[in-house]
């Protein structure tokens, strides 16, 4: 705080909200992610996930950079710099070999959602042709098919995706974060079919 004042200096409240948006992703903080989502609006839920996601890439990014300074990589990342931007990471990402290229229409998808979502003066939902439709582009046919109407599955299946993606990421292994989609995927399918016989 500054010096007879009660109010908190404006320096040290900086300093310590970057200290949060700096925090490294593991799998613990996917899990963590996806279990605040739980009371979040669809809206926010995008806006949430792709923020999570464009972190976790600009954090595997930083650790291709480990020969270059602080300085260095700031200026790479700065909004004016050659990474200072979603669309500039997940170019890059897929550059250094860390995605391959569905993984990265699938992110390109996520950023256009997040786009929507952030700027849309109307209240977007996963009830929306929009967002519902975007993330048919990223499930199987035998999914979409299936679950068309179903905003809970439509949420959950964007929810579980992201963040099995967020692991492809952290893990730099795409075929065993791959196989780890369809095999969550086809759980909650399984589940949610169950439920809809017992109902």
């Amino acid at each position: 705080m500054q010096k007879g004042s009660t109010r908190p200096g404006r320096n040290a409240v900086t300093k310590s909200l970057k200290t949060h948006s700096r925090a490294k992703i593991t799998e613990a903080t996917i899990e963590a992610h996806g279990a605040s989502l739980q009371h979040e609006s669809d809206r926010g839920t995008v806006i949430m996930t792709a923020a999570m996601i464009e972190d976790t890439l600009t954090q595997s990014i930083k650790q291709r950079l480990a020969h270059l300074n602080h300085n260095e990589i700031d200026a790479l990342f700065d909004f004016n710099g050659p990474m200072g931007t979603f669309s500039s990471r997940i170019k890059c990402a897929q550059a250094f070999g860390i995605i391959d290229r569905q993984t990265r229409a699938h992110i390109e998808m996520i950023r256009e959602m997040r786009n929507a979502c952030a700027h849309s003066q109307n209240p977007l939902t996963f009830r929306d042709d929009a967002l519902r439709d975007a993330v048919f582009t990223m499930l199987d046919d035998e999914s979409v098919e299936s679950y068309r109407e179903d905003q809970t599955f439509i949420r959950l299946a964007f929810v579980v995706l992201t963040g099995v993606l967020a692991s492809i990421i952290i893990e730099g292994d795409v075929q065993k974060g791959a196989a780890r989609v369809n095999a969550i995927i086809k759980q909650h399918v399984e589940e949610h079919e169950a439920t809809n016989k017992g109902a």
